[in-house]
């Protein structure tokens, strides 16, 4: 933590002080996971995670045409796992039908090239590295074939709430890019849209993984710097 907090301070301090194009923003939105295999069993089939975040950021422009910024954003992502296979060798095999939800904390710093700063519409690309830890994990059996395994003991890791020590996965470091567009409605609203990839590194019990997901987001953000 003490670390995301001075990458916030030196970044503030940079932009106050070089007397640069400061700007800090309150953003919130929903977004969408077309592979959320970083955060469950990468044998299984699902379908693409729902997430909802909020957060803020502050950036500033060294240059023209670049910026350089950092953030804090939390999420609430779920999403429905269908079809996974339970082998209970001598007691037989079902399938059951889950969902899944995490809460997590994000830190990104990235740099940003942007064009038409000036201009309703403002496309930009940016890359940058991020930090997440994950809050907590909880899920809900939908169903099982054939009915009656929602007790089986594999069946229950969906069920149980963890956090904390408890989470198999619980940090994750990732490189991202993405590019999108900023619609401004006034000087301090804008509505966006951007979708991007980002690759994921993370321990699975002392296992090191790496895993990609392809996401979107649909924002609104309020400039308030």
């Amino acid at each position: 933590m003490k670390t995301k907090l001075t990458i916030l301070f030196i970044l503030i301090s940079t932009a106050i002080f070089s007397q640069k194009k400061f700007e800090a923003t309150l953003t919130g939105g929903a977004n969408y996971f077309f592979n959320s295999d970083t955060l469950s069993h990468p044998e299984y089939s699902r379908n693409g995670a729902i997430g909802f975040q909020e957060g803020i950021e502050v950036s500033v422009s060294p240059i023209k045409y670049f910026r350089i910024g950092a953030g804090t954003k939390h999420t609430t992502l779920s999403w429905k796992e269908n079809n996974v296979p339970v082998e209970l060798f001598e007691y037989g095999s079902y399938t059951l039908d889950a969902v899944q939800y995490y809460k997590l904390w994000e830190f990104p710093v990235y740099l940003q090239f942007e064009l038409l700063t000036e201009n309703k519409i403002t496309p930009y690309i940016r890359a940058g590295y991020s930090f997440t830890n994950i809050i907590s994990k909880s899920g809900k059996i939908l169903q099982t074939d054939p009915p009656g395994y929602g007790n089986d003991f594999i069946a229950l890791e969906y069920i149980y709430s963890f956090e904390g020590i408890y989470l198999y996965i619980s940090k994750m470091h990732a490189i991202f890019v993405n590019a999108g567009l900023n619609y401004k409605l006034n000087d301090s609203f804008f509505l966006g849209i951007n979708s991007g990839i980002k690759k994921y590194n993370y321990l699975v019990f002392d296992i090191e993984t790496k895993n990609y997901t392809v996401y979107c987001n649909l924002t609104i953000s309020y400039k308030f710097l």
